[in-house]
């Protein structure tokens, strides 16, 4: 059967000594062979052998995209996925454009492209069909905030108490999406705790004692309820306390 290896190699001599249309076939189905067994650079080789040849099917747009966005080419990932779910819309194929849509989130970041990050993570978000990916676009969202906000502090205090703020009500959307035995759960509580700790501290070195008093009842309160590492609030309750 087609994309399985050992059809492949039977029929080898055959198809690519014909013509280009059996070629592209071939090259197709070791490309999908490829896509099975994680093997996405081969993958994507063969899907371009097989693209060239005059294969432009939506089914191998689709696999080419679903390649791409496994080995760091978001931007033509989603170009390509789109385009083939326009065509036929398939369930299968929303993990990959999830992750191109992240991947690129994630290299924005690394760039401190804080909003482009941003678009892409909404584009997940505001798709149902990608509803699955929901808790790790709002956790990436929530460092991106967390990030941005810390920077801004330094030069606009009162942007970076906002950002701070957006980042701590991501962190509470990411939670109801996570469950327990996630591998990223853990480093989300601490994420979480930390974007609290950072928001209070910032209301406190603006003399914003109250608001400051009111943000971290709320966070004790959170922090119980989520079973957050409440120790990282430790700090900025003592200087509450020295600050009365």
């Amino acid at each position: 059967m087609k994309g399985d290896r050992s059809y492949i190699i039977a029929e080898q001599p055959k198809i690519l000594s014909g013509e280009n249309v059996y070629q592209a076939t071939y090259w197709a189905d070791l490309g999908i062979y490829y896509t099975k067994n994680n093997k996405w650079n081969e993958a994507a080789s063969c899907l371009e052998k097989s693209e060239k040849l005059g294969l432009t099917t939506y089914w191998v747009n689709a696999e080419l995209g679903a390649a791409y966005s496994k080995i760091g080419r978001e931007n033509e990932a989603i170009t390509r996925l789109e385009d083939a779910l326009m065509v036929r819309p398939s369930s299968s194929f929303y993990p990959y454009l999830a992750d191109a849509h992240i991947g690129l989130a994630q290299k924005y970041k690394a760039e401190e492209r804080f909003d482009d990050a941003r678009k892409e993570l909404d584009k997940i978000i505001a798709n149902p069909e990608m509803k699955f990916a929901y808790g790790a676009a709002k956790h990436l969202l929530a460092r991106i905030d967390h990030i941005e906000g810390l920077k801004l502090l330094e030069t606009e205090p009162e942007r970076g108490i906002a950002v701070l703020t957006a980042s701590v009500a991501a962190y509470r959307s990411a939670f109801t999406y996570y469950q327990e035995g996630n591998p990223n759960f853990e480093i989300l509580k601490t994420g979480f705790a930390n974007a609290y700790h950072n928001l209070v501290g910032a209301y406190v070195n603006t003399g914003r004692i109250e608001e400051a008093k009111k943000t971290l009842a709320a966070a004790i309160i959170e922090a119980k309820e989520k079973h957050l590492p409440i120790e990282e609030l430790s700090g900025v309750e003592k200087e509450i306390e020295r600050l009365k």
